[in-house]
Parts: C-alpha cells; structure tokens; sequence
C-alpha cells in the first residue's frame, strides 16, 4: 500500500499513497495547543504531510527485483495540437548519489513551463497545516485509538511503535489513518531517508528557482479529507498494511529505486499491486478515483499553447485504471520516453 507516514515538515518518507502528496514537505511547527496533544505527540504529528506524498505516491510492497533491459524513465509524453504534456511517476525515496535524474526527464523539465504536482509544495503554510491535522487526525469525540482499533491491531502498532522509539500511549489521540502516518514518517527517517532527495521535491524547488508555474492537482484539505473520510474499518486496514510495508521497506527500497530509474513498467507494477491486493477498497480510494479526477486536468492541459511537466507518485502510472491507461483510452498517444 502506499503508506507511509508523518512527521515533520521535511518528510522523511512513501508513498506513493499520500503520497499523498507533496503536503508537508516544509518544515512544520507542532500542533496546535488546542488539540490537546502532549510534546511528544505533537512532535510526530507535524511530519505527516510529508509522507502523504509518499503514501499517496507509491506501495511499498516487496516482490520480484527490477531488470534493466531496456532502461526507460517513467516518463511518457502525450502531443496535442495545441500542447505537449509529460507525465513523471516519481517516487521519494532517492539520496544523493541517485543523481543527476535521467535526460529525458531533464529534457522534459526543461521544456516544461509549467509544472504540476500532486499538491504545491508551496502553497500551504506550515501552520495551517498543523491545524489541518489537528482538525482531521486527532478523536475530537472523547475516543482514543485503543477503542477504535482491534486488540491485535493495537498490540502490532504498540510494538512497531516501540521498536521506532515511540510510546504509544503518546498516539492514543490519533485517528488510525494518522497513526499509520506516523510511524511511516519515522520509520523513513530511521532508515537516513532525506526528503529533499525525493523526485518531486527536488523538481519543485528548480522549478520554484527557475520561475516556472507550479501548480497542485490537489489541495492539503482535499488529501486529508480523503484519508479522513475513509470508514474506521477501512483506516485500520490502512493501519495494518503500513504496518506489514514496514516491516518490507528496509529490503524492499533499494529493489524500488532500482525499477524505478530502469522505468521498469512492469516491476513497478507489482511492487504496487501488491501492496494494495488485501486491500482493494482502500486502492479504489487513494489510487483509482484520484487518477479519474485528475483526467479532466491532464486533458485540460492538452489544449494550452504551451508544456506541462505533470510529476505524480509511481502508483499512479502503473496498474490498472493508470492515468497513462486513460489518457489513452481518451485517444491520446502516450510515448514511454528512455
């Protein structure tokens, strides 16, 4: 699934669910005192947004290691008569040496005067994205998260959250969408991952510094109205499969990085669709109604006079029902670019 969770306004990240999104990934104060939260828990709370991309973005699953036959990017292109669109799956979890990106992934940035991501890095203020978790993550009911979870879920979050430094008790005000954010968040930042690293990230802030308009498929409020909307049986589930990711990640990441600048298509498919297998109600969510919603975008960009670099989490240009499926259906040619 694409899980991966929360923390500080840097992200530590997954994820490709929440990947959600590029939410979060400037450094963040705490909660607000009016949540009620304690220090510790405001601490780990405010890295949330920065895993929302990791989580909306990609699964972390583990299955068959990536080849590199013929490398590609995950990059495709798509000609109108009136524009160009580029379409990245970008995952974040690349360092350093991981650099520089592809040419044709530099070409297409390049050209791009536009640059869409799934939320605008820069558009939401840091506080107003501690009062969105606030608002959206925390029981404001007098429910705690022992009460809104099974025993066995609880009793594996309590130990995961041990094994990551965290005392449960500090979680209890957390909603289990929340929890699973969390303990992505600092699950990454264990394992060294720095959020700058990540594609989009890094293609933000060049865009930022090269004057291109950045734009947001989506709104911070609309992610975690997502996660937020989700029944209580389906954000345990949530909370169970990040769990199971966790214990994949540490062996499983380097196998990721590897399909991913292979533009290896079908392995990255795999490590997405198995993740979510268990869990297809929680795949329709996050994964094929957001492609659907953005198609009227993507098109829309289709008909400006101009390039668009669209930069999403991997999850979304592999599997069925994919953004790169649709625009096809919709007749558009979709060139997988190497």
């Amino acid at each position: 699934m694409v899980n991966n969770a929360a923390g500080e306004g840097d992200r530590r990240r997954s994820g490709g669910l929440f990947p959600f999104s590029q939410i979060g990934s400037r450094p963040t104060a705490t909660l607000p005192s009016s949540s009620g939260l304690d220090e510790r828990t405001a601490a780990s709370g405010p890295r949330v947004g920065r895993v929302l991309l990791f989580i909306f973005g990609l699964a972390l699953a583990t299955t068959a290691p990536a080849t590199r036959l013929e490398a590609k990017s995950l990059l495709w292109r798509a000609r109108s008569d009136q524009g160009t669109l580029y379409v990245l799956g970008s995952i974040h979890l690349l360092r350093k040496e991981d650099y520089p990106l592809s040419p044709a992934i530099e070409a297409a940035f390049a050209e791009a005067r536009t640059v869409a991501f799934e939320v605008d890095f820069g558009a939401t203020e840091p506080l107003k994205l501690q009062t969105l978790m606030a608002q959206r993550g925390v029981y404001r009911d007098g429910r705690t998260l022992p009460q809104a979870i099974s025993e066995g879920t609880y009793a594996m979050a309590a130990e995961r959250a041990k094994q990551l430094g965290i005392d449960i008790k500090t979680l209890h005000p957390f909603k289990p969408w929340m929890v699973a954010l969390t303990l992505t968040s600092a699950q990454l930042q264990k394992l060294g991952f720095d959020p700058k690293y990540g594609v989009d990230r890094h293609l933000f802030e060049r865009a930022r510094a090269a004057e291109k308009a950045v734009i947001g498929l989506e709104t911070p409020e609309e992610q975690f109205s997502l996660l937020d909307a989700m029944p209580p049986k389906q954000q345990e589930a949530m909370l169970l499969q990040t769990m199971k990711d966790l214990e994949r990640i540490e062996h499983s990441v380097h196998r990721l990085i590897a399909a991913w600048k292979a533009g290896d298509q079908s392995v990255m498919e795999d490590l997405v669709l198995a993740g979510f297998k268990e869990y297809p109600d929680l795949y329709q969510r996050v994964m094929l109604d957001r492609n659907r919603r953005w198609l009227a975008r993507l098109e829309a960009f289709l008909t400006q006079s101009e390039t668009t670099l669209v930069v999403i989490g991997a999850g979304h240009v592999v599997g069925k029902g994919n953004v790169i499926e649709l625009l096809r259906e919709r007749g558009y040619r979709m060139e997988q670019l190497r």
